[in-house]
């Protein structure tokens, strides 16, 4: 029996790809990034879009300049014909995913939110988001910003602990 057109199949993507490795490389997080409303870029709406900023650390250039070494091993090693090429920082919002500007802390002195996502200081407003976690993962905070959602619905449900 045959593969039909249009069809998604395990066998046909080992065909087409015979190996993949991937490399990630985990920044430190220092605090040092800003979030800010840009009023020179709108949204559809006319309201400003958000600016995030981050501050490479040295360590983090040193990991990336590393990763990218790394994955030119990887590479010959697995007799691999192609490689992406990585830049030694990334320079593009889709490169890298920000975490950690605003971390949830136990006092403002510390962190901006409390351990249940509430922003100091104000009464009606909490993160769920990666930007509270307090580091950076190598994968897609995907899941975990999911988890965080659902722990703070059920918080203000009353249903969380």
């Amino acid at each position: 029996m045959g593969v039909k057109a249009n069809t998604f199949s395990i066998d046909a993507v080992r065909a087409g790809v015979s190996r993949i490795a991937m490399i990630a490389a985990v920044g430190e997080v220092e605090g040092a990034g800003t979030l800010a409303l840009d009023e020179s870029l709108l949204d559809t709406f006319g309201s400003p879009v958000a600016k995030i900023t981050m501050k490479w650390t040295e360590r983090d250039r040193e990991g990336f300049a590393a990763q990218a070494r790394s994955l030119q091993d990887v590479a010959e090693a697995m007799g691999a014909t192609r490689q992406s090429d990585i830049p030694p920082v990334p320079s593009r919002k889709e490169d890298h995913h920000p975490y950690g500007p605003p971390p949830w802390r136990t006092s403002p002195d510390d962190g901006v939110c409390d351990p249940n996502l509430k922003v100091f200081g104000l009464d009606n407003l909490h993160l769920a988001s990666s930007s509270v976690f307090p580091h950076m993962s190598a994968y897609t905070p995907t899941l975990t910003i999911a988890a965080l959602a659902l722990r703070l619905a059920a918080h203000l449900s009353g249903e969380g602990s």
